[in-house]
Formats: C-alpha cells, structure tokens, sequence
C-alpha cells in the first residue's frame, strides 16, 4: 500500500487555541489512521478497510474533519484499502470524493495521491492500460519521495500488461532508496530471464524478493506478480506456432479456437493473449486476426475533462475480418504479434489472412532498440537519418512475397515501436498508413470537404520553424498564420482549423519517454492539453521531433500526439517519431503540403515526400 498519511500537511494552527483544542481532543481518531495503514501494510487489507472505513463514518460531522487535509487525506487512504480489498466501487467513490475534496481546497499534493490510488484501482479491477496511463501521467509531476512507490506501481501495471521488459526498465532506471536497490535488480534479472524463456530462473528470483519483503507493500505484490506469471505455463495449448500458406477452408473446425468474446472480456490481456496463441497453434490466423484487435481496445475514448469520451458513431462490433477487407481498396493490412517468444505479422491481403514468422522475438526486439540507437545519433541538422538495412529486412522481407507491391497499412504490439516505416528499404516510395486496430481503419472516413481551414503555427524556436511558415503560406495563402505560438492561443485556433501544420522543438523526457512535449513561447504542450480543444483538424501536420512518438509503443490506447489527437477525432495525423534533420525536413515538409493542395491522400503525399526523412502517416 502506498500510503497517504497527511502527504499535505494538516495546517495545525499555532494562534487558534479553539481549533488546536480540535487537534488534541481528535488525536485518538487520528491515529487510527496509521494503524489502518499499518494493518494494509501487513497483508491484512479487509481488517485496514474495515477499519478506515469506521473512522471515515466517525469523522463525518467531527470539527476536526475541517482542518484542510484531514477528510481527503482519510479518503485516499481508504481508497486504497478499499481497492486492495476487492470493494471497487466504494474505492472509486472515495477516491473521485478525495479529489473532489483536494481540488476544492488547493491540496495539489493530495491529488496527486489520489489519482495515483485511482491508477492502482484500475490495475486491480483489470484495467491494465487506464491504469499505465495514469502511472506515466504521473511520473513527471510527484515529488521525489513518492516517485518510489509510483515507479513500483507502474512496473506492476506494465507486468500485467505483459510488457515484462518494459517494467525492467522502469525498475532498473528508478532512483531507489538504501536498502531497495537489491530488490530492484532481482526483479529487474527475474524478468529479463522470463522474457528469455527461462522461466525457472525467473521464479527463483521472484521468490527470493517474496519471501524478504513484507506482506502487503509494493515490492511484495511486484514479486507476486512477476511469480505468478513465471508460474503460468507458456504456450497454451501446447505446440509450435504455425504459419498458413494456404487459406483456411470455409468448413468449420470442430477443434478449432473460438472467436473473441463480446464485452469487457474482449479486452482481458491474458485472456486475449491465450486466444491469440490458441488460434495461431491451430494454424487459424484468421482467428488470430479477430483476437489480435483486443491487445488494444477497440474505441479509443480517452479521458476528456476527467471523463471517459463515448465511443463514436458507428462503433465496429462483432468481427473485423470482411469489413476490414472491404476497407482496405488493393491494400495490404499487417499486424505484428508475439508469440511464443516468436514475432510473428498476420497478413490480410486479396481475401486471405496469413501468418508469417519472422524469428525470435528477442533478437526482432535488440534489432529495433539497435535501429532507435543507431538513428539518433546520426540524425544531424542537415544530414537525413541512417537506419540499418537489417531492420527493414526482418519487418518487411518475410511478408513481400504476399504483399508485393501494394501499399499497407500496419499496427503491432509494444515491441513494435514507432519504426520510421519510409526509411527501410522494402517500405520506400511505398504509401503507408499506421493505425492502431483494423477497427480504426474500418472506421475511418476520409471523406474530402471544402476548401479546409488552415492553421499555420510555428514556435519561437527553432528560427527555421518561423521560415517553415512563411513559405507555406505561398501554398496556403489563404491560412491563418500564428508565429511564436501559444498554448492557449494555439489550442484555441485548432478548433477551427481543418488543415493544422505544427512547427517547433520536440523533446521527450528520460523520466515519461511516452510524453512527449512541443516546446512553445511560454511553456511546453503536451498531449494531455489537447483535451482542451472542443474539435480537431481532420489533418495535423507536426512538423517536430518525437511528434509520433508512443502511438505503439505503449500498452492500451494509442499514446502521444498522435493518439490524442486521433482520440479527439483527428483523422490523420503526419509526424515522425523519432528526431527530425531541420534541413531535408523544410524542403520535404513544403513538397508535401504542395501535392496535399493538389489533391493527393495523405499515405501517399507522405510516401513521396516525407518518409525519406522519418515521418509516418497516422491514421484514426
């Protein structure tokens, strides 16, 4: 349990004699709250809820339940408790009422704890991606003595994700106190021998941090969680993952996987994940397929003002296959999967879906750390990004025989990343398009209006960023130019802008490597502050560092810019996932913009112009 004890000050007063007689008349009530925290900390969650939630009772109508921190700070606790005791919805309540509460009275520390109960409500109610997305929201925003917890947190988060060696980065990058640099390690070997396939060596290591830390604390339920896993045979049913030459028949297999359930089970991970190597081991990847949508979820409603965002109309349901082969008009739709400890793509091309291995998962994940390694310290301000050959080899060489030359549209797993698709050499010239499920291809609408309404923004810096503008307003002469951009100016104008072309530094930070930020006049814009704006582009050009950064490389929803955006109902967004060179980009970037004026479709406007220097083209 990740306490909250008063993480803001209670305020005692030291002129009022009144409210300090409070305080010391309300000591005893007080002092349950450690006790509760205690109880949690040792395992026993029902006796810590119980307990919180009488003295919460008792509290109600008490003076003392109006110093500032008293009444909130009880709730996030109680919160907590309530969640690790399985009582989710009195946990959700308590805890929407701590921030409530927080809000009202300027606690900004408290709801930071709140929001981090709320991420550990999700993670226990099964909902794996809400609560990695509160995790890393939180990362660059709580002080440094409660960044321990939450690094711990979101590691359990990411291990239930299945994103094992995700989580090691997260343990193995932490500032950890004396004392727990031990624990962080032999967690951080137990999973890189589970994502080796040892899976003895990882529930040796697993069990060691168990049985030395205590019953209830985070490492305890981290070590737990890593032990089940290790424990979980691999594989089920067992087999060797198969490829599909041919196309499966049209009679029904009486052994056969079943299709994907209906409902929140459609995005239960390990659920999913035994479908999807069930269908694969039977050599149906047409199931496959159909199982592969839950990896992430199907609408991509995002919180919008503290609210889930209702899915939008026409909401695909039932299975993908036809529909998406009726979307794809001469194209070629890949998904990238792992199973197995194999990577494998599931190619839907003319009809048919197949499955192609494409080797060891471990060696297709150090080829594309080794390509994001290789690409950033090459790109240089003039010169374009080198990538090596071999990446592109073992993405694309394994499905051109099916493909030829068509062009694609692909999705895949975390360990996919965000490649710079223009750059390999089987992708060249060749329109792609990036989506996060076949059903955001399927829902897709590129239907062409009016002339668009276009926004033409550049920051103060780089200098190039202001040129940038002023030579596209010889295209757009019509646009409406903002120059040492805003945020709040910015966000507004995106609201009524069709066409929006973004132009300025961007950073990621060590610390939230899937947040990325543009840099602007008076401060940095983040993806979360694109809530704010009422309506999107249809089209956003962003023309910075990083701007598609975390669109895959994530659990859950499509993360960064680009998936803010797409879940605002932008339906194309053109941006590079990985540091730009500021002078092939200018020439590249006023190309494009030019074929888009002359009617071109964005894959292929961005095929032709900017992938050769590391833009994608997302589509939503």
């Amino acid at each position: 349990m990740s306490p909250c004890a008063f993480p803001d000050p209670p305020h005692a007063p030291t002129s009022s004699h009144d409210e300090h007689a409070v305080l010391v008349t309300a000591r005893p009530l007080l002092a349950r709250i450690s006790l509760g925290v205690g109880l949690a900390g040792a395992g026993r969650v029902e006796e810590s809820a119980t307990l919180l939630e009488n003295l919460h009772r008792r509290l109600r109508g008490h003076p003392v339940s109006e110093l500032p921190s008293v009444l909130p700070g009880v709730l996030v606790d109680l919160g907590l408790a309530q969640a690790l005791a399985g009582r989710f919805g009195a946990a959700a309540e308590h805890l929407e009422e701590a921030r409530s509460l927080a809000a009202s009275r300027n606690l900004a520390l408290l709801d930071t704890v709140a929001r981090q109960n709320q991420g550990c409500l999700a993670l226990y109610r099964g909902e794996t991606a809400e609560a990695i997305d509160t995790f890393r929201e939180l990362v660059p925003v709580v002080p440094e003595r409660r960044r321990e917890a939450l690094r711990t947190d979101l590691a359990e988060a990411l291990l239930a994700g299945g994103l094992i060696e995700e989580a090691g980065r997260t343990l193995a990058e932490s500032p950890w106190r004396d004392g727990e640099p031990g624990s962080a390690r032999t967690l951080v070997e137990a999973g890189f021998h589970l994502s080796c396939g040892d899976h003895r060596a990882s529930l040796h290591l697993a069990r060691r941090v168990r049985l030395r830390t205590g019953r209830g604390t985070a490492w305890h339920r981290l070590a737990s969680r890593l032990e089940r896993i290790a424990l979980r045979t691999p594989g089920r049913p067992t087999g060797r993952v198969r490829a599909s030459p041919a196309p499966l028949s049209g009679r029904r297999r009486s052994t056969g996987p079943s299709l994907p359930p209906s409902g929140p089970k459609a995005h239960d991970l390990p659920l999913v994940r035994a479908g999807l190597e069930r269908a694969l081991a039977h050599g149906d990847p047409s199931s496959a397929l159909e199982w592969a949508e839950g990896l992430r979820p199907a609408a991509m409603a995002r919180l919008r003002r503290g609210r889930p965002a209702p899915p939008p109309p026409g909401t695909v349901a039932g299975p993908v296959r036809e529909r998406l082969f009726a979307s794809l008009d001469g194209r070629a739709f890949v998904h990238y999967v792992a199973a197995e400890h194999q990577a494998l793509a599931l190619v839907a091309v003319a009809g048919r879906v197949r499955a192609v291995p494409l080797g060891p998962l471990l060696r297709l994940r150090r080829l594309l750390a080794h390509m994001r390694y290789t690409y950033t310290s090459t790109v240089t301000e003039e010169a374009p990004p080198r990538v090596p050959t071999e990446v592109g080899r073992a993405l694309l060489d394994p499905i051109l025989p099916l493909v030829g030359s068509r062009a694609l549209v692909v999705t895949g797993e975390p360990y996919l990343g965000d490649p710079p698709w223009g750059l390999f050499p089987g992708a060249r010239d060749r329109p792609i398009t990036v989506v996060a499920t076949a059903r955001a291809l399927v829902e897709h609408s590129p239907a062409r209006g009016p002339r668009p309404r276009v926004l033409l923004a550049a920051a103060e810096d780089p200098e190039g960023a202001g040129a940038e503008v002023r030579a596209l307003s010889g295209i757009h002469p019509e646009a409406r130019i903002m120059r040492s951009a805003r945020r709040g100016r910015l966000l507004t104008a995106l609201a009524g802008a069709d066409l929006a072309h973004l132009a300025g530094h961007g950073r990621v930070d060590e610390n939230a490597p899937f947040r990325p930020r543009m840099e602007l006049t008076d401060g940095p814009l983040l993806p979360h502050d694109l809530t704010r704006v009422p309506s999107a582009p249809r089209t956003v050009v962003l023309a910075t560092c990083w701007g598609g950064h975390g669109f895959l490389a994530r659990q859950g929803d499509p993360g960064g810019f680009a998936g803010a955006l797409i879940s605002l109902g932008t339906r194309t967004v053109v941006a590079s996932p990985l540091p730009v060179p500021d002078g092939p980009t200018g020439e590249a970037v006023h190309d494009f913009h030019r074929a888009l004026r002359k009617g071109a479709d964005p894959p292929e406007a961005v095929s032709a112009h900017l992938g050769r220097v590391g833009f994608c083209c997302h589509v939503g």
